[in-house]
């Protein structure tokens, strides 16, 4: 039978638990392979979540930095800052009455524990096997928490920029489609409204939240639609009119869907799914085929680039996963519109291997409009018989350089792709 615990010792061990002493592999440490600096990091990083200011937190990794590195990761010691208050408001460059706020705010929210003795001093004591200050065991035991808080500070951060850039993209068909409506009937009942509610669309997206982000674009959308179905709609009026006073011996319209004996885009396998190094993309047709007249695709937005195609030619040409997608955003209308066509890329970004970084220099290089048409010809490219595309990234990358460099035919590729699909 175990003799009790005589009155000595039963001090010790009431004194121990009261100073927080913990027997040897009862502390927390840090997952495998993450290091104290990862955690100040990862802090940083995490910031807003926890209502701080920067210089709050700031002054939290100042003092992580006062601990020593092996004591995160060593079960056995736990990584206490025992230095003085008064020394440690110094080395945060602040007044100790603002650490003391700090300190509350970090044990407020459940970041660090402060032991300190009856007088509320701090420090190291019996060869470091008792430390009073400002205990990191909680901070290493929500580090977990913190991750899966990042990861979802990230998606939310990559949401809202989506949905800014998309917002941006409507904005800019919206606008087009507005001015080109403008242009052909500037006397139409609708113009008035449509520019005013142009006019009040914000001009910066910060401060909206993600659901105010997400009606925003929607109204977009609804505008640049209608939009472009007015011009869709002038411009046949306009076409009929024209008809009707044209001469019969001038009822002549070049044919331009001639057919294109070469390969749209030229693509060398590449071992990389994205950001490849493939060679420069070129037409490998005839001379006289129209996707070798360099620079007929650079003409700007939707009202030029599509004038020699149909939206059915261009639906008609795509790819069976790229029409299911059209046929998703573009909902319950007979055929889409230019916005359908970019959202319907965007949608296939992924699908494609195609980095968002790739898409948004395309976008910034030639337009949405025209880095869409660009997705849906390289999505076409994957299933040539002769040399399919491989590298998708990479072939929309070589199409960005061959814009700035004024050698992108994205006209004459886009009838090649149109005139291989009536082949099949």
């Amino acid at each position: 039978m175990a003799r009790p615990p005589r009155p000595l010792e039963l001090r010790t061990v009431r004194r121990q638990q009261a100073r927080n002493i913990a027997p040897a592999g009862a502390f927390p440490v840090l997952p495998a392979g993450m290091q104290r600096d990862d955690v100040a990091k990862l802090l940083r990083d995490v910031r807003p979540a926890f209502g701080f200011q920067s210089a709050r937190m700031e002054a939290l990794c100042r003092l992580m930095e006062l601990t020593r590195p092996g004591d995160w990761t060593d079960p056995g010691v736990e990584p206490v800052c025992y230095m003085q208050q008064s020394q440690c408001a110094d080395i945060c460059n602040k007044t100790p009455r603002s650490l003391r706020d700090d300190e509350a705010a970090w044990v407020k929210a459940r970041l660090v524990t402060k032991t300190t003795a009856a007088n509320g001093s701090r420090g190291c004591f019996y060869g470091g096997s008792l430390k009073q200050g400002i205990c990191f065991s909680p901070l290493i035991a929500m580090v977990p928490t913190l991750i899966a808080m990042k990861k979802q500070m990230d998606a939310r951060r990559a949401e809202r920029t989506l949905l800014r850039r998309k917002i941006s993209a409507a904005r800019r068909i919206f606008k087009t489609a507005l001015f080109e409506l403008i242009s052909l009937a500037p006397d139409h009942p609708e113009v008035k409204g449509l520019l005013q509610e142009l006019s009040d669309l914000p001009r910066r997206y910060d401060v909206l939240s993600i659901g105010e982000l997400s009606q925003l674009l929607e109204s977009v959308d609804k505008c640049a639609h209608h939009a472009l179905h007015l011009v869709d709609l002038q411009s046949k009026i306009t076409d009929q009119s024209a008809y009707r006073h044209r001469p019969h011996i001038q009822d002549t319209k070049e044919d331009l869907s001639v057919i294109c004996n070469g390969s749209p885009v030229d693509m060398q396998p590449s071992r990389k799914r994205d950001d490849g190094n493939p060679s420069e993309v070129a037409p490998a047709g005839t001379p006289s085929c129209r996707e070798n007249n360099d620079g007929g695709g650079s003409r700007g937005h939707k009202p030029e680039l599509l004038e020699s195609f149909k939206p059915r030619q261009v639906y008609a040409a795509c790819s069976d996963n790229m029409r299911l997608y059209l046929d998703t955003v573009k909902g319950d209308r007979a055929l889409p519109d230019a916005l359908d066509f970019i959202r319907a890329a965007e949608l296939m970004l992924r699908e494609l291997g195609i980095n968002q970084s790739a898409w948004d220099d395309a976008c910034n290089a030639m337009g949405p409009i025209e880095a869409a048409l660009s997705v849906i010809v390289i999505d076409a490219g994957q299933y040539r018989s002769s040399r399919p595309i491989h590298s998708p990234g990479g072939a929309l990358r070589a199409f960005t350089r061959r814009h700035k460099a004024g050698q992108l035919n994205l006209t004459g590729s886009i009838i090649g792709m149109i005139e291989r699909s009536r082949e099949k």
